[in-house]
């Protein structure tokens, strides 16, 4: 990967061993940190805070298409996954957002493996990211109401 986003590598190999699973930087600063599945540190982070998405570089253990409109939308400058979908990268490409990934898949499993994560599923033919988020929060709120 030679010389891309150096400090931004440095903190990914903090998802590596485990200890957060996404990180946000702005500069050589790390602003946000959290350890949380699928998309909730990411949802937290832009629900919140959303600023800090700005021009940001971003590492994140799992980046989905979800995930991607989610920084997107934010407006990420450089995402870096551990593991990345396919959809994901043209997405985050096709919005100018420099992306890189550790392993790129064709699409993000569920937590089970037997199928694609809902997450993921539901802005598959979505492009909007604003559309996408509202769309990802309906999907999370659903999958909550099954859950009880």
């Amino acid at each position: 990967m030679g010389n891309w986003h150096p400090q931004l590598l440095e903190q990914a190999s903090r998802i590596c061993s485990g200890s957060v699973t996404c990180i946000v930087m702005q500069g050589d600063k790390v602003v946000y940190e959290a350890d949380g599945r699928g998309v909730a540190p990411l949802m937290a982070l832009y629900d919140g805070d959303r600023a800090k998405f700005e021009g940001a570089l971003v590492a994140d253990k799992i980046i989905g298409k979800a995930a991607a409109m989610i920084l997107c939308a934010g407006g990420a400058a450089a995402v870096y996954g551990e593991i990345m979908s396919r959809a994901a990268m043209e997405y985050l490409h096709g919005r100018g957002v420099d992306c890189r990934c550790g392993r790129c898949v064709d699409v993000i499993s569920n937590r089970t493996g037997s199928g694609i994560c809902p997450i993921e599923k539901c802005v598959l033919d979505v492009d909007d990211p604003c559309e996408g988020i509202e769309t990802i929060k309906e999907t999370i709120n659903e999958l909550r109401k099954m859950a009880q």
